[in-house]
């Protein structure tokens, strides 16, 4: 069995594992600074004491058991810290059900109809002021396309960040105040 620590684990790159129990040993201080062990399937996981804690606090948070399939993800925050999430792996058993049920939803589309004929379109209707939820609306889609940009860009270059609800209600309001200086 493997030994793991936390510098074996690349931020922002989800690693699965099953964790055998739910609880930890406290380890001594062995060179690398004192640590508490979790057991998992690929061996040994020695972290230190504030992410195993927020490790546990997640674990039970989410009612995962011993012997479920999870997720360690660790994520990189300003300056040099990182926190760890813990999301439900999923299951290969999963993953294989919902492809054989997309299978079998295409198999199951009627024939096609034969062709019928083509009407003319509508007219456009005519143009009309845009409202302001309309305008709150396009700022909000405009801000989720930047925010998913930026962690598609960040993921890249190997970093992983968290888009939070507040980061877009944000943004959206940057966009909004931009636009009514005549800036966009």
């Amino acid at each position: 069995m493997a030994t793991l620590r936390a510098k074996d684990f690349t931020p922002g790159i989800p690693f699965d594992l099953t964790l055998t129990s739910l609880s930890v040993t406290e380890a001594p201080d062995n060179g690398y600074g004192a640590a508490w062990v979790f057991r998992s399937n690929l061996g040994s996981i020695y972290l230190p004491e504030a992410p195993a804690r927020a490790i546990i606090t997640q674990l039970e948070t989410q009612g995962i058991q011993p012997n479920e399939a999870i997720r360690f993800t660790q994520v990189k925050t300003i300056g040099n810290g990182s926190r760890w999430i813990v999301d439900r792996a999923p299951s290969l058993q999963r993953q294989l059900e919902d492809s054989l049920a997309n299978v079998r939803s295409i198999q199951s589309v009627p024939p096609a109809q034969p062709a019928q004929p083509i009407a003319a379109p509508p007219a456009p209707e005519p143009a009309r002021p845009q409202t302001q939820s309309l305008r709150f609306m396009g700022a909000y889609k405009d801000a989720i396309d930047v925010l998913l940009e930026a962690k598609e860009y960040a993921q890249r270059k190997g970093l992983a960040i968290e888009i939070r609800c507040e980061d877009v209600r944000a943004l959206a309001a940057t966009i909004m105040i931009d636009a009514q200086k005549g800036c966009r």
